[in-house]
């Protein structure tokens, strides 16, 4: 499956899922390590645990499998999959850490569902 696919799976998986916002941008042009962040905020973090559980379980069916995972059972939730990275916070911390201000000269993507 090509970038562009994997990136619309991801999106479709998530977009099933109640969420506060979600944010896809293009960063290929500004980083060497990654061609895309998915940025989602949940609720809380019972919501974040539970879509990111579930997001790697509809992603594992399809034999879409992460390098690595960080801070699981946490408000950020970092899933490493080489050319995309997903990130998933709680409302709170994404305003903390505000990744689109961080990343601002990437470009936000649209997708039409």
């Amino acid at each position: 499956m090509n970038i562009e696919n994997t990136l619309k799976l991801m999106i479709d998986i998530i977009s099933e899922k109640k969420f506060i916002s979600l944010k896809t941008i293009d960063i290929s042009n500004v980083s060497s390590f990654s061609d895309y962040f998915i940025i989602v905020s949940t609720d809380n973090l019972r919501q974040n645990n539970s879509m990111s559980d579930e997001f790697l379980e509809k992603l594992l069916e399809s034999n879409i499998k992460p390098y690595r995972i960080e801070g699981l059972n946490t408000d950020w939730i970092l899933i490493d999959f080489g050319d995309i990275i997903v990130h998933f916070f709680t409302e709170e911390k994404r305003l903390f850490y505000n990744l689109e201000k961080v990343w601002a000269d990437g470009r936000i993507v649209e997708f039409n569902n």
